[in-house]
């Protein structure tokens, strides 16, 4: 089957002329970007700590284990927050209580202290 086209010649009023986004689509652009970048960086200041304690968890780096934790309301300030934290200790199933602090550095949170009494 042999298929035949035909172009159409039409001059247009701009021709030689390029789409321009204009200065308002570059400026909608950027704060889009920016915003995206400080929701990513509110993010993993404010929400990450939380997941890098049930991450200690997991890997079984604190003497809670088992039956889960409970975190209490956190203490913030400048680069550093500290959750208090309660749960059973593995194996013996004591009662646990203590703290864990936080430190933001450049490539995120890390465990900087701990404490915990077990009884």
């Amino acid at each position: 089957m042999i298929s035949r086209t035909m172009g159409v010649a039409v001059a247009a009023d701009d021709a030689g002329n390029t789409r321009n986004t204009g200065q308002r689509g570059w400026r909608l652009a950027g704060i889009l970007l920016v915003a995206v970048v400080l929701i990513a960086i509110a993010y993993e200041y404010f929400v990450r700590p939380t997941t890098v304690i049930e991450e200690l968890y997991n890997q079984r780096q604190m003497p809670i284990r088992g039956n889960g934790y409970t975190l209490g309301e956190p203490v913030w300030s400048l680069g550093r927050v500290t959750y208090p934290i309660t749960g059973q200790q593995g194996g013996s199933g004591s009662s646990c209580m203590g703290s864990i602090t936080l430190e933001w550095g450049w490539l995120g949170w890390h465990q900087a202290d701990s404490y915990f009494v077990c009884a």
